[in-house]
């Protein structure tokens, strides 16, 4: 969940709301295409790693708070997404329909990725809010890598 809000909160850094709504949908479209991967079993077995590390790498990038072109954006919340899908496609339970699921998992994402976004409208009213949230969700990687 962390990394989905913290997605949001750096797509909010874009400047209009199209281009807001292209990073969102870029994260849901990889999300979905490494659901469909995880779910035909071609997730590694060490599939958590690279979700930690896009948090982690996430927390950076707010951390840095500096702009980055639009199609860098998309292309950074797609390869980010493909990991977390793949998880998603790996646990998908087999008595639910996988479509069912999908659209759940993508639903539950379009929310955090929004709730991300609406915080990440105020925080980005200041670089040092900005800078702090990017600390604060570095903390809580680095906490949940302790557990």
């Amino acid at each position: 969940m962390v990394g989905m809000v913290s997605m949001g909160i750096w797509a909010a850094m874009a400047s209009t709301y199209r281009q807001r709504a292209a990073v969102l949908i870029s994260f849901l479209v990889g999300m979905l295409a490494g659901s469909v991967l995880g779910m035909q079993g071609m997730a590694p077995s060490w599939v958590e790693s690279p979700l930690m590390a896009s948090v982690l790498a996430t927390g950076t990038l707010l951390l840095w708070a500096k702009p980055c072109p639009m199609l860098v954006r998309m292309v950074v919340a797609a390869c980010f997404a493909v990991g977390h899908g793949l998880a998603h496609g790996m646990e998908i339970p087999e008595m639910v329909a996988p479509s069912s699921y999908f659209m759940g998992f993508l639903l539950a994402t379009g929310v955090l990725l929004s709730l991300g976004i609406w915080v990440g409208r105020w925080v980005h009213r200041s670089i040092g809010r900005t800078r702090w949230a990017g600390a604060g969700v570095l903390g809580l990687a680095l906490i949940a890598m302790g557990s």
